[in-house]
């Protein structure tokens, strides 16, 4: 964060981060609004399930983990849908509660590498 109160984006661009806190009262409005769909992104958030890669947003869903750009999410849900899921709801909130987990490294490489070991290990599994 600068001095001025901003945070840098990977690409260098200065944005604004207002900081909400996610009391009772809050969390109750956020549930008004946004139904069943709040309980799984507040849950999201309050068990620290979303973290912010150099890259994109993941939030550790029920069934995996589900890359979050803007207002577009990878699980199937929205695939099918079209409309905002959970998980969108959930980094939404991790941003502007400031309660996400920054890791510092490329998601994407982090999923290279993944395979890549995955790979090894089936391979020398194989006779």
């Amino acid at each position: 964060m600068t001095d001025d109160g901003k945070d840098t984006d990977s690409a260098g661009k200065a944005e604004v981060r207002y900081r909400i806190k996610l009391d009772a009262q809050r969390c109750e409005d956020i549930r008004s609004i946004y139904g069943k769909k709040a309980d799984n992104a507040l849950t999201a958030v309050e068990e620290g399930r979303v973290y912010k890669y150099l890259d994109f947003f993941v939030v550790k869903g029920n069934t995996g983990e589900y890359v979050v750009v803007d207002d577009f999410c990878t699980c199937q849900d929205f695939a099918f849908r079209q409309i905002e899921c959970w998980h969108i709801l959930a980094v939404r909130i991790a941003k502007y509660s400031g309660e996400y987990t920054c890791i510092d490294e490329w998601y994407l490489d982090r999923l290279l590498k993944n395979n890549s070991e995955s790979d090894t290990l089936s391979e020398s599994g194989k006779q």
